[in-house]
């Protein structure tokens, strides 16, 4: 009964599938990106800042080890015009990708806690973090041959019901490690029960593991998924440089003020995501007018959107954030302002790793992020140390600054300046 509703919800209405694409893959991003805003909300008025500091760096470093285990393929999977890899492969090369996430997560939360409660912990959110991988395997797939919109609404699903049961049992328990159980769980049944509703519509789906080409696409895809994993460390490495040298408490506050950053990252991908698989085809069909035009709209669009809602966030957002979390933010605006500033740019540094990865020169994004990453390794620590939650924020802006120039450099030659990349007549 309950697949039979879920493949209504899925499949029930095939009119408008631009609009459904455009709504539902907002929703779904809006949901993923809101979804550790809610839940360190909940912790917070439940269970306090330290709690939650504890919450926030478990979250943030299984998210991390995510990209280890999606290898940040999707849009090298979607934008595979040609069929160079076949299903089969993609899906083969995520088993493998989240079993070596499953492994680095192990070894960080045995070296990181004492505790067997919190290791426990680490290792649930892991389970987590697979489904979140094997889903976006799948729902390549469906975005590839048109129907973005029943993977977004299918991602939704599953991340509302798995943040309301978390909620729901911390509320009542206020136990971290039951509803950490009750997260996976939920989020386990969810992706089961919707993938059974795939497999009827699309049996190309139902594939089972093969090693044709897989160590070639792991290969061929590296550089995409080292660099979504320092992506994922820049981003977060303020809040390990708090660990180090501030308290949880502190640590508490700078993701509260952290979390507002989630509206332009979900925002600019609603502007992109709908467009990858269009600039994959302008770019094997060397339309480049076409791609420079879309590159140079959405970049204008995503710097509009965040000197709006820097302001926003300024002139009254740290008010809301303080009535929301019930913590004094009065002496954290100007923070917040520049950390929602910054947000655009790694928001921007996203969407041209999207262009580099498109125009398959995606070798250049890790040096980007290797470079960035010398850089925060260097001096991170000392600048928080001596500026305090400031020199986090101040910090966060700089290392992403330097990731999105060299991108930005990429791209433009890429466009412009190479012979071999030229329109035809």
């Amino acid at each position: 009964m309950l697949s039979l509703i879920i493949k209504k919800i899925l499949f029930g209405n095939s009119n408008n599938i631009e609009k459904r694409v455009y709504f539902w893959n907002l929703a779904a991003n809006m949901l993923y990106s809101l979804q550790s805003a809610i839940l360190l909300l909940i912790v917070t008025r439940a269970g306090g800042l330290s709690v939650a500091g504890l919450f926030s760096i478990i979250y943030t470093t299984t998210h991390m080890f995510a990209s280890l285990g999606n290898y940040n393929m999707r849009n090298f999977q979607v934008s595979d015009a040609k069929n160079i890899y076949s299903y089969k492969t993609y899906f083969s090369s995520r088993i493998v990708s989240c079993i070596l996430m499953a492994i680095a997560c192990c070894i960080y939360g045995v070296i990181s806690y004492d505790s067997i409660s919190n290791i426990c912990i680490v290792l649930l959110f892991t389970g987590y973090r697979i489904t979140d991988s094997i889903e976006d395997v799948y729902h390549g797939y469906v975005q590839k041959v048109g129907r973005l919109d029943v993977a977004s609404i299918a991602r939704s699903l599953r991340i509302f019901i798995a943040t309301v049961a978390f909620c729901v049992s911390y509320v009542i328990n206020a136990d971290l490690f039951i509803a950490t159980i009750v997260l996976f769980l939920s989020s386990l049944l969810i992706l089961i029960v919707c993938l059974m509703s795939m497999f009827v519509e699309y049996p190309e789906l139902n594939v089972g593991f093969g090693i044709d080409k897989v160590i070639k696409l792991l290969v061929e895809c590296m550089p995409l998924c080292i660099s979504a994993f320092l992506y994922n460390y820049l981003v977060n490495a303020p809040k390990y440089a708090i660990d180090r040298n501030l308290s949880s408490e502190t640590q508490a506050i700078f993701n509260i003020l952290f979390m507002p950053i989630f509206v332009i990252n979900v925002l600019s991908m609603f502007i992109f995501n709908p467009l990858v698989a269009d600039m994959g085809k302008w770019w094997n069909d060397k339309e480049l007018g076409k791609l420079r035009k879309s590159v140079f709209k959405q970049t204008i669009i995503i710097l509009v959107m965040t000197i709006s809602i820097a302001i926003a966030g300024y002139v009254i957002g740290w008010w809301m954030l303080g009535i929301v979390y019930n913590v004094d933010l009065a002496d954290y605006k100007f923070l917040l302002f520049i950390m929602l500033f910054f947000g655009g740019i790694a928001a921007l540094a996203n969407f041209y790793s999207v262009v580099v990865t498109i125009m398959r020169k995606q070798y250049f994004i890790i040096v980007a992020y290797i470079l960035a990453s010398i850089t925060s390794f260097l001096f991170i620590d000392k600048i928080v140390v001596k500026f305090d939650i400031d020199g986090a924020g101040y910090a966060y802006g700089f290392i992403m600054s330097i990731v999105l120039v060299i991108l930005m450099i990429v791209t433009f030659v890429g466009l412009f300046f190479r012979k071999e990349n030229r329109e035809v007549s």
